[in-house]
């Protein structure tokens, strides 16, 4: 085990008993913390001697390394009581047994002594709990797709703005069960290191079961026209009109935005936490996710019928790009982990809109009975490639810069990501008028009217 010496206060004072193996570079550093170490040298330092101290630890200061985990120590108290508050002047390599009373050190030296284990050696736990993820996921982004299709037809040509009444209820199942799980977890893994989720898989059991049951169920209304269209007919009719790509920019945006939220959000108040505010990590997990979907998302779903109506859709994309830009600078910035909570009311502004905006502007935009295609189309651009694509680069910058920096990174791309896309608009813009398209310039009016005419031109903004 290598230290890093340095002076800090901790409040839960872990410790460690260490035992190091003597030499004269060790004495001489220990000459500066005390005069007993100072008659030391070479001559009379034994092969097998060890000078012996316990070292007060902050353990979530450390800093891996290789297999090696640099420890920061407030204070060191030698065998003959005093303490002293150690700072070297060289960095000092010896090699040292330690016995920690902490299950936490343990763990983390634990970890440390097996970094260079092949990955090859990963359980069969491992390798079963990957690929029924992966499976799930797969399974999810169809299922997810294929559900707003549903939504739409059972809600009717009238009743088309009221999809983000209908994605509200998601969110409240959501909050609902983020809270509850989070809190569930913490209670059975009271006394132990490592979380306990087992609760967790029987509560997703039951109600999948439940879920399956309500969804054979559903009945769906006739299609709206008789006749099976081609799949690829229907991509290339919506795909050849320019706004389309553009949409496909902002949803790819988007998806990159909302995949950092969706898997790292949880794991940097774990980085952030301090070991007294570890013990209830999973309740505040929860307390997020249940401000996410109570504060944020359910009234944002309820009136975005009536914000894109005011608005446009145009502006509501731009205006989640944005939000997203503000919030992960203000993560960056934040280092209690509690303070996260009342930042996420921008959650709705942000992912509350973008949902019932995207799947909205992809339901107006496509022909008659081609709903379903369109919007697998537009959840495989805004996960296939926005969430898979942001997940897999926010996750590098994390491991190489740490999630400060990847917070702050993303937070300026998604500013550079909505310039983009406000160019392209224009530069559409400026098209459209000098081809005499002249009831294209009112950019984003109040009714936001996407119309399809029988060539399938598309009248927007």
């Amino acid at each position: 085990m290598q230290g890093v010496i340095t002076t800090e206060e901790t409040t839960d004072n872990p410790t460690c008993q260490l035992f190091c193996k003597a030499s004269q570079r060790a004495y001489e550093e220990l000459c500066l913390w005390n005069p007993l170490y100072c008659t030391k040298n070479n001559s009379n330092i034994s092969l097998n001697e060890t000078f012996d101290f316990i070292a007060t630890i902050n353990m979530y200061k450390d800093l891996p390394e290789k297999n090696c985990t640099n420890l920061r120590v407030s204070n060191v108290t030698f065998s003959y009581g005093n303490i002293h508050r150690p700072a070297c002047k060289k960095l000092l390599k010896t090699s040292c047994i330690a016995s920690c009373q902490h299950p936490a050190l343990n763990e983390l030296l634990h970890e440390s002594d097996n970094y260079d284990i092949s990955p090859t050696d990963f359980t069969y736990q491992f390798h079963f709990f990957l690929w029924t993820t992966i499976v799930s996921w797969i399974c999810m982004a169809v299922v997810v797709s294929i559900a707003d299709s549903i939504c739409f037809n059972l809600l009717g040509n009238e009743r088309r703005k009221d999809y983000g009444k209908q994605k509200m209820w998601g969110s409240i199942g959501f909050g609902i069960f983020g809270i509850s799980a989070g809190y569930l977890v913490d209670i059975f893994s009271e006394g132990q290191f490592q979380k306990d989720y087992t609760c967790i898989f029987f509560m997703m059991l039951v109600f999948m079961i439940l879920d399956i049951i309500m969804s054979a169920r559903l009945k769906k209304k006739n299609p709206e026209c008789s006749e099976e269209p081609s799949m690829l007919r229907e991509l290339l009719t919506v795909t050849k009109e320019p706004n389309i790509w553009i949409f496909g920019w902002w949803c790819i945006g988007a998806g990159m935005c909302t995949g950092v939220i969706w898997n790292f959000l949880l794991w940097h108040t774990e980085n952030v936490a301090t070991f007294t505010q570890t013990k209830w990590i999973k309740t505040l997990q929860g307390l997020l996710i249940g401000t996410q979907c109570f504060l944020a998302e359910m009234p944002f779903n309820f009136l975005s019928g009536s914000i894109l109506k005011k608005f446009g859709h145009i502006n509501i994309m731009s205006l989640v790009l944005l939000i997203y830009s503000i919030r992960f600078m203000t993560y960056s910035l934040i280092s209690n982990p509690w303070l996260f909570l009342p930042l996420e009311i921008l959650h709705g502004p942000s992912y509350g809109l973008c949902w019932p905006t995207m799947v909205s502007y992809g339901d107006k935009v496509t022909p008659p009975g081609t709903q379903s295609t369109i919007q697998g189309f537009i959840g495989s651009i805004f996960e296939g490639i926005g969430v898979s694509s942001g997940t897999l680069l926010c996750g590098w910058i994390m491991d190489v810069y740490g999630g400060v920096e990847a917070f702050r990174i993303f937070s300026v791309g998604a500013l550079i990501w909505l310039s983009i896309f406000w160019f392209m608009q224009l530069l559409l813009r400026k098209i459209y008028s000098t081809q005499g398209h002249n009831h294209l310039a009112s950019y984003a009016n109040p009714d936001d009217a996407i119309l399809m005419t029988i060539s399938q031109e598309l009248q927007t903004y």
